[in-house]
């Protein structure tokens, strides 16, 4: 074998062993390029991944490194590549069963594009690893979280020889075993100066052997904070019984402390605020079986107050205990709800010691606490809102019983409508409330006046001056027109202006007025014809004088005689004239005596009716009609007046009705008519005729007023009856319509004389 024979020979032994190391290592052994695929790979990688190495080879190494480490792995890459030598990197590979292995890699720089690495399996060691940490950071979160430790102080003959504090002592103090062991005072000295004294007092007993209870006191922490510990002491003896050391748990109780101070300032705070609350605070116990028999458990201070009851009184009262039978059921009633529903409102009248009810709004809320159900609330007194609400209630109906019994109409006008008219406006107007409210109120006034009272309510919502009071007409639901006086005052009423008014009817005392114009018009007239008559009677007594002394000395035969007696005729006329005026003045002479009237008025209208054959009579005469003091001349010649008017106004024909009645006049009805009280004839006399307007009723007793032609009549007929009828202590009215007829009322004072008893007539046709 020659030289060369040798060398090739050497080099296929260095290959096979090359080839048998790289097959046989327990290693993984990896040959990969720059692009990052496996190109070779030995029989290890199977093992450990659980892929053929035909799985493996020419694969992207890439696609079997777990997510969340191919960035580092590129990275690592990129070094390799830059020819940057990169020692024990760590990474995850994907197993062939989905499992993770950690491979850590050691490799060269790239060299033909290569890359050669060693690699081994360390997932068992990283496991380890986690465990550990895990197994310290527990035994740190425990030991962290132990609050308690032992201490020892050893002593002899009652003196303290060393003193030696547990392990724990830094957790709790801050400081160390050693520091504590160094000085032997340390523990005193960061005892609070408040606690001191006890602490003090704890060691002095347990080295003279006394036996203690644990304590509670305040430390000083080495950072400067305040803990709280519980110090609990155990002696301990030897053999002989005597006093070797006690030993002491220490046991931080901040939280507690804290937590029992936070407890304490909510607890005060809590019971301050109930005691501030304005009303009664209660927690109820509820019994759900038999609601009245829920107790009372907790309340403030106020319950005392105003109950009467003591704390310890008061402390379980049930429900029954607080109410009346007729209001128990209703607070049972709440307490049922406030179960279903979860809350209540509710007014009773809370029953208190001294047997007094006091009222009360009271508030309930359902409390479930470890499976009790309980309820709270507040109760508010409510006696002032109950008093002023009666108060008001009570004056409410006070003002209605005024408003609805006064003598004026009373009610609001705003938008032009009515609102709350009283039952006076109802009188008043016909209508009802119903048609009052829903009607503008403009709509019942008369048409002439319409205007002027539009024109008065807008300017005094304006606020410009008009005056306090005015009349005006109003149409009622029958079509009658009465005078009403109103007043009104601007309010402001659901936050909007509005008049509040104040409606009289003033149609009497319209007709008042009218008639005292009347009769003082009529009273001048009266003076001034009386004058005449009693001038011309003297003028006509003078030529009557003369035409019967010349008449004494003419023969009949004589051409004046004739003449003459036409003279004495005429002044005769002319006398009776004169008489009606002196009537009318009321300045006649009267022949009174007591009448009966019935008698008159038969014996007038059976002389009257015979004569007009076209006039119907009826008659309706009271029985018993008292007499009246009168001359019966005037009174007939006043009847026979009216006859004859009522004839006239029937010139077609008709019918007239005739009717007498006893009539008792009170204060108000006399002062209408303007007469004395007391008692009365009543005589109606009434046609069925032409009727009069207005106009004429107003003139129709004036002296000389007639609406007939000059030589029908003189105009003196009805002022005479007027006259005749004053001059006896009575009136006559008149009552008539265009087209419907007239009536002419008299009225009469009765006389003294018991009237005879007479059968009345009625319907009596002539």
């Amino acid at each position: 074998m020659d030289a060369e024979d040798r060398h090739r020979y050497k080099s296929c032994n260095e290959f096979y062993d090359l080839e048998n190391y790289f097959n046989l290592n327990l290693a993984l052994l990896c040959i990969a390029d720059t692009d990052g695929y496996f190109r070779r790979l030995n029989p290890e990688w199977e093992r450990v991944l659980g892929y053929s190495l035909k799985e493996l080879e020419n694969k992207k190494f890439i696609e079997f490194v777990h997510p969340d480490d191919i960035d580092a792995t590129l990275k690592v890459l990129s070094q390799i590549s830059q020819n940057i030598d990169v020692q024990n990197f760590k990474n995850r590979y994907r197993c062939k069963n989905g499992s993770y292995r950690w491979i850590e890699w050691r490799s060269t720089t790239a060299k033909e594009g290569l890359i050669y690495a060693v690699a081994i399996d360390i997932t068992e060691q990283v496991q380890t690893e986690q465990r550990l940490q895990k197994s310290e950071e527990r035994y740190r979160k425990i030991t962290s979280a132990i609050t308690d430790y032992i201490y020892t102080v050893y002593l002899k003959n009652g003196e303290v020889t060393k003193t030696v504090h547990g392990p724990g002592c830094v957790a709790v103090t801050g400081y160390s075993e050693e520091e504590f062991e160094h000085d032997s005072y340390l523990w005193i000295k960061i005892v609070h100066p408040e606690d001191r004294p006890v602490v003090e007092k704890l060691a002095n007993d347990l080295a003279k052997g006394i036996e203690s209870n644990p304590i509670e006191h305040r430390i000083f922490h080495k950072n400067g904070g305040i803990r709280w510990v519980q110090n609990t002491p155990v002696l301990q003896y030897d053999e002989k019984g005597n006093l070797l050391s006690y030993d002491g748990l220490i046991k931080d109780i901040t939280d507690r402390k804290e937590a029992e101070e936070t407890i304490q300032k909510e607890k005060q705070f809590t019971d301050l605020l109930l005691e501030s609350l304005p009303g009664l605070f209660y927690l109820y116990k509820i019994n759900k079986e038999s609601p009245e028999e829920s107790r009372l458990i907790r309340f403030n201070r106020k319950h005392s107050t105003l109950t009467g009851y003591s704390y310890e009184e008061l402390y379980g009262m049930k429900i029954k205990d607080w109410f009346e039978p007729e209001t128990l059921k209703e607070a049972i009633d709440a307490i049922k709800k406030v179960i279903t529903m979860g809350e209540v409102q509710i007014n009773l009248d809370l029953r208190v010691r001294d047997g007094s009810k006091i009222p009360h709004t009271f508030t309930g809320k359902l409390l479930h606490l470890n499976n009790e159900m309980y309820f709270f609330g507040m109760g508010l007194n409510i006696s002032d809102s109950v008093n002023a609400q009666k108060a008001l209630k009570e004056s409410e109906e006070k003002y209605r019983l005024v408003v609805e019994n006064a003598n004026d109409a009373i009610f609001i006008v705003q938008d032009n409508l009515i609102k709350f008219p009283n039952r006076r406006l109802i009188d008043i107007s016909g209508y009802t409330v119903d048609e009052l409210t829903k009607t503008p109120f403009y709509n019942f006034i008369h048409n002439d006046d319409r205007n002027m009272v539009i024109n008065m309510h807008r300017k005094r919502l304006q606020g410009i001056e008009v005056p306090s009071t005015y009349a005006f007409r109003v149409v009622k639901k029958t079509g009658e027109i009465v005078w009403v006086e109103i007043s009104a005052v601007i309010i402001n009423w659901e936050g909007k202006p509005a008049t509040l008014n104040f409606l009289r009817d003033i149609t009497m005392q319209k007709k008042l007025e009218e008639q005292l114009i009347q009769a003082q018009k009529l009273e001048a007239v009266g003076t001034l014809a009386g004058g005449i008559a009693h001038n011309f009677n003297n003028l006509l007594m003078g030529i009557l004088g003369y035409t019967s002394l010349m008449l004494l000395k003419t023969d009949e035969h004589h051409p004046f005689y004739k003449k003459l007696k036409i003279i004495e005729k005429l002044v005769e006329s002319g006398s009776e004239l004169t008489k009606k005026l002196l009537g009318f003045a009321r300045k006649g002479k009267y022949e009174t005596k007591p009448v009966d009237i019935n008698e008159l008025v038969i014996e007038t209208s059976e002389m009257f009716i015979s004569t007009k054959k076209e006039i119907t009579l009826q008659r309706n005469l009271q029985e018993n009609l008292y007499f009246v003091e009168a001359d019966r001349g005037q009174i007939e010649q006043v009847l026979i007046n009216l006859y004859l008017n009522a004839w006239q106004a029937m010139p077609s024909g008709g019918k007239l009705y005739i009717e007498t009645q006893n009539i008792l006049l009170d204060e108000n009805e006399s002062a209408t008519y303007d007469l004395s009280p007391g008692k009365y004839v009543k005589i109606n006399i009434t046609d069925t005729g032409v009727g009069m307007d207005e106009e004429t009723l107003k003139k129709i007793f004036e002296p000389f007023f007639t609406t007939k032609g000059l030589a029908e009549g003189t105009g003196l007929g009805l002022a005479s009856s007027y006259g005749i009828i004053k001059n006896h202590g009575g009136t006559i009215i008149v009552h008539s319509k265009k087209g419907h007829g007239t009536t002419f009322t008299i009225y009469l004072p009765s006389s003294n004389i018991e009237a005879l008893e007479k059968h009345s007539i009625v319907d009596l046709k002539p």
